[in-house]
C-alpha cells in the first residue's frame, strides 16, 4: 500500500492482515484485520488526499479508534433500531468515544448528527459474531425494547397480513396456531387492539410481548426463512446504507 492508495484485502499493515471493509465513510474506510494469534481487529485508514488537510486529520484522531479490538472495551455491540418501512431490529458495532461510559443494557443514540457515546460505525453483525457477554444480554435488551415499545409491536396484532397463501405472519409468533390466528383476525375486525394486555384477553394469547420477544430472538439467533421483525445484515451491505 502506497500512501495514495487504499489497502486491499490480503495486504499486512504492521502484521495485521486485512480481511474485509467493514465500514466506510467520506473520511475513511473501516477494515477487519487480524494479527499473527488469530485476534480480529478493526483498523480505520485515511483515505488518501485527506491527510493533507490538518483539520480533518484532527477529526479523524479524535473520532476513530484506529487499531481496537472487535472485542475490545472501546467497542461495542449495538442492537440497533430503525422506523423505515417498519421498524427492525439488526445488530451493529461501533467504536465508543474516548472517554465516554457505555454499559451493558445503555441506551445510545447512533444515528445521523451528535453522537455523544459512540463515533464511528464498524459493521453489521449476525447473533453467531457476537463476541463474549453481548449473547448473554441480548434477550433482556430485545425484551425491553418491545416492552417500551409496546404501541408500536401492538400494531403488529392490528396488521400483520399472509406471508403466503397458507402461512400468516401471525403464526410466525411461538404459540400461535390456525386456530389463534384465526381468533386473533376475528377480534381485530372488530375493533383494533391498544395494548398487549388487550390482546391476551381477547384472543387468549398468553404474554404477547414474550411471544413477540420470543420472534425476534428466532429471527437474530436462527436462519428463518421469514423476518417480520428483523432486517439482514445483507441488505444494509448490499444497499451499502452505513451510518
Amino acid at each position: 500500500m502506497s500512501g495514495t492508495t487504499l489497502p486491499e484485502i490480503g495486504d499486512v499493515i504492521v502484521n495485521h492482515t486485512i480481511l474485509r471493509v467493514a465500514g466506510e465513510g467520506g473520511m475513511g474506510v473501516v477494515y477487519e484485520v487480524r494479527d499473527r494469534l488469530e485476534r480480529s481487529f478493526a483498523l480505520k485508514v485515511l483515505r488518501p488526499g485527506k491527510a493533507a488537510d490538518p483539520n480533518i486529520v484532527r477529526e479523524f484522531k479524535d473520532e476513530a479508534v484506529a487499531t481496537g479490538s472487535i472485542d475490545h472495551e472501546n467497542v461495542v455491540t449495538v442492537l440497533g433500531q430503525g422506523e423505515e418501512n417498519g421498524r427492525y431490529f439488526i445488530l451493529m458495532e461501533f467504536a465508543v468515544r474516548p472517554g465516554a461510559q457505555v454499559e451493558p443494557g445503555m441506551k445510545v443514540y447512533v444515528g445521523k448528527g451528535q453522537r455523544d457515546h459512540v463515533s464511528r460505525f464498524l459493521r453489521y453483525l449476525s447473533h453467531s459474531e457476537l463476541r463474549g457477554p453481548a449473547q448473554g444480554h441480548l434477550e433482556d435488551t430485545v425484551k425491553r425494547a418491545v416492552v417500551e415499545g409496546e404501541e408500536f409491536f401492538v400494531q403488529f396484532f392490528n396488521e400483520a397480513r399472509p406471508v403466503t397463501t397458507r402461512l400468516h405472519q401471525l403464526e410466525l409468533l411461538p404459540g400461535v396456531g390456525k386456530k389463534l390466528m384465526l381468533k386473533i383476525l376475528e377480534e381485530r375486525r372488530k375493533r383494533p387492539f391498544k395494548s398487549f394486555s388487550d390482546v391476551e384477553e381477547r384472543t387468549g394469547l398468553r404474554n404477547p410481548p414474550g411471544a413477540i420477544r420470543d420472534r425476534v430472538m428466532e429471527e437474530l439467533t436462527g436462519d428463518e426463512r421469514y423476518l417480520v421483525f428483523v432486517a439482514h445484515k445483507r441488505i444494509f451491505e448490499e444497499d451499502e446504507l452505513l451510518v
